[in-house]
């Protein structure tokens, strides 16, 4: 299914909504691509059913027209995986970084891996932003809406098996102009795993929640592993714009399992101090 407005009228901004935009229900193995979809009365995209898996959403604008970014929200979710639906993927591949979305604008979550959603399902490098106006959603949202905490013991049983978000303790821009910031995640989860940790950025905080960030502009990604403990902690730098505002930054958790996290904790990013010169032996006044 490619390069379609649904929901749409022939401008690519006037409301055609219908009750959903796109169904796939106990289907594998659909493309989605290159889509408009918005102005449903549910969700813009349900995945739903246990023989629902392998299914893939890239390249597609989902609560938002054609021109001038005009806002057509969904009435639900952006997309909605539920019913045990599987190891589909939202944007990128696991081991990739091109084929993000923009999911806006939505009145529920902006991907929500509802309460009766299955496992392994990936939510990668999209730019996912300002929804959950009518609802509790977070913009990355497992089981009920709204922020989850992370698991004492994790994985759990639920959605993407509840996979516990990453923690971010620090987030430095290079003072060299460099265009990066040098990230610390940490993270409490499965046993000797590793974890794909992508970062995004968003000039402020959830609005509703505070702590939580939103996955508005995709900056890139770094590696943790747990260890026997089921805790780890990474330091990787990330790709960030020039002569963009400092801003605040937050990050998903994947594992080598296709489990994405809800989106997590919210942290400014600050600069990066230039080392002290020495002329001479002395110090540069």
């Amino acid at each position: 299914i490619a390069n379609n407005l649904i929901g749409f009228q022939t401008d690519g901004t006037g409301d055609g909504g219908n009750a959903t935009g796109v169904s796939i229900f106990n289907s594998p193995n659909n493309l989605l691509q290159y889509n408009l979809i918005g102005n449903s009365a549910s969700n813009g995209v349900t995945i739903g059913g246990s023989a629902s898996s392998g299914n893939l959403l890239q390249y597609n604008l989902i609560g938002q027209g054609r021109i001038g970014s005009v806002p057509a929200p969904n009435q639900n979710a952006g997309v909605n995986l539920l019913f045990g639906a599987h190891d589909n993927t939202v944007g990128a591949t696991l081991t990739g970084v091109a084929g993000g979305n923009t999911i806006t604008n939505n009145v529920g979550p902006g991907v929500w891996v509802s309460t009766s959603g299955g496992n392994g399902n990936r939510v990668l490098a999209n730019a996912i932003r300002t929804n959950g106006s009518g609802s509790a959603g977070v913009d990355i949202d497992l089981a009920a809406p709204g922020p989850s905490g992370n698991q004492p013991s994790n994985p759990g049983i639920g959605p993407n098996r509840l996979q516990n978000y990453p923690n971010l303790t620090s987030a430095v821009r290079a003072p060299d102009g460099s265009g990066t910031i040098e990230i610390i995640a940490t993270l409490h989860s499965a046993l000797n795993r590793s974890y794909r940790i992508d970062v995004y950025r968003h000039p402020s905080c959830d609005l509703q929640f505070p702590a939580r960030g939103e996955a508005s502009i995709y900056l890139g990604q770094g590696l943790l592993q747990t260890d026997a403990n089921g805790l780890g902690s990474a330091q990787f730098t990330v790709p960030y714009p020039a002569g963009a505002g400092l801003g605040k930054v937050s990050a998903t958790a994947t594992s080598s399992l296709g489990d994405t996290s809800e989106i997590g904790t919210c942290i400014d990013v600050v600069d990066g101090m230039l080392p002290d010169l020495l002329i001479d032996g002395f110090e540069d006044p």
